[in-house]
């Protein structure tokens, strides 16, 4: 859609919504840049409507979802460079990489401030305690929760993780009580993510949820909430955004749970390196 488009079909189809629809309208209207930032749950909280709503709305307006509906303005309302590229010049490189590097220092140094401690240490305790621990991650955190089976699979954790979305869903309907599910998500509100809080949360396993938003319905549905940051936009994050603040809960979770002397993970990574060693030149 184009810029009049996009938000012309709001005004187009306001005639035609409901009243609890009229009043998603009405927030987008007067608010939307603001909008570009937001879930599906904050703009729920902030029309005081459900998600529910908010999902029929924007199949009204001629989308496929929430996420599309917020694409399709973002394409409208920020100019790439203007809004991102302000302090990065390609003709300009060394100050380029610094502001690049200072930008991502101080994302993490953020999300190190938001994470509680006790949450980390009871998360760390359910992996260390758990029979199996189950990754999911949806889009570009799935290679995330890949890396993160790799590596607690190295400390002595039983891992299992999945690629495509079915085998996903067919890795949730296997948990039990006494496993974890370690789940990344951005959003905390991707269909397929949600489907697999839900069945963990029927099937008894504790849910570990690395998120940015605690209004999420991951965020409901966890036991523990690993609070990650990102402040790209959301036309930036649709084509290059990184997670690297998810990555980082990842590598801290990794360090504190290899400091468990229970676990005894470095005569458990010494012993395999020995075997390996064969393989490696």
């Amino acid at each position: 859609m184009s810029q009049i488009n996009t938000l012309s079909a709001v005004e187009n189809i306001y005639p035609d919504l409901f009243e609890q629809e009229k009043k998603v309208a009405e927030y987008i209207l007067k608010n939307h840049k603001k909008v570009i930032d937001m879930s599906v749950s904050d703009l729920a909280d902030s029309s005081n409507v459900s998600e529910a709503t908010i999902m029929r709305f924007c199949k009204k307006a001629g989308f496929k979802g929430f996420y599309h509906f917020k694409i399709s303005l973002a394409k409208d309302t920020i100019d790439p460079e203007k809004d991102f590229s302000t302090d990065i010049d390609l003709n300009n490189m060394e100050d380029s990489i610094h502001n690049i590097f200072m930008y991502k220092m101080e994302e993490i140094k953020r999300c190190s401030n938001l994470l509680d401690p006790e949450t980390v240490k009871k998360s760390i305790a359910a992996i260390s305690n758990c029979e199996t621990m189950y990754l999911f991650g949806a889009g570009n955190t799935n290679p995330i929760a890949i890396f993160a089976a790799y590596q607690f699979n190295q400390c002595g954790i039983k891992t299992i993780a999945n690629v495509t979305p079915e085998m996903q869903i067919n890795s949730a309907f296997c948990l039990k009580e006494n496993d974890v599910c370690l789940i990344i998500s951005n959003s905390g509100s991707t269909n397929m993510i949600v489907d697999v809080a839900e069945i963990a949360k029927e099937k008894g396993a504790t849910i570990i949820a690395i998120t940015s938003y605690l209004k999420s319905p991951l965020a409901k549905l966890a036991d523990f909430v690993l609070t990650s940051v990102t402040s790209e936009k959301i036309f930036f994050e649709a084509f290059s955004s990184t997670r690297m603040c998810h990555m980082a809960i990842i590598d801290l979770l990794l360090l504190l749970f290899s400091k468990d002397e229970k676990r005894n993970v470095y005569k458990y990574n010494s012993d395999r390196e020995e075997y390996l060693a064969k393989y490696k030149s």
